[in-house]
């Protein structure tokens, strides 16, 4: 079994640091997965929960420890041109509200 976290955020705190770096690493030191949603702008990666905050390192987000939700069409299409790169889990929740970026 597997437990996931959503945006790093494995025991009710800390929600100020969801989607974090910081948070998602202590979240995988507890042994959790985690859901995060990402952003991709002018072919940079950010994490946020809302709206791309943190700016990351494409390899930040590699790995089997990742699931991934695709928060806008550039980040879709460079996730599904790049699963080969250790990205295994990837979602994407259409909304009737469009983020403009």
């Amino acid at each position: 079994m597997q437990y996931i976290s959503y945006q790093g955020i494995y025991d009710g705190t800390n929600f100020e640091d969801a989607g974090t770096p910081n948070q998602i690493g202590k979240s995988f030191n507890k042994g959790f997965a985690t859901v995060q949603n990402v952003w991709r702008i002018n072919g940079q990666t950010f994490l946020g929960v809302f709206q791309p905050i943190t700016p990351v390192a494409d390899t930040f987000i590699q790995g089997p420890r990742f699931f991934l939700n695709a928060m806008n069409d550039e980040m879709r299409n460079w996730l599904q041109h790049n699963q080969q790169n250790h990205i295994q889990i990837i979602f994407h929740f259409p909304t009737h509200k469009k983020i403009l970026l």
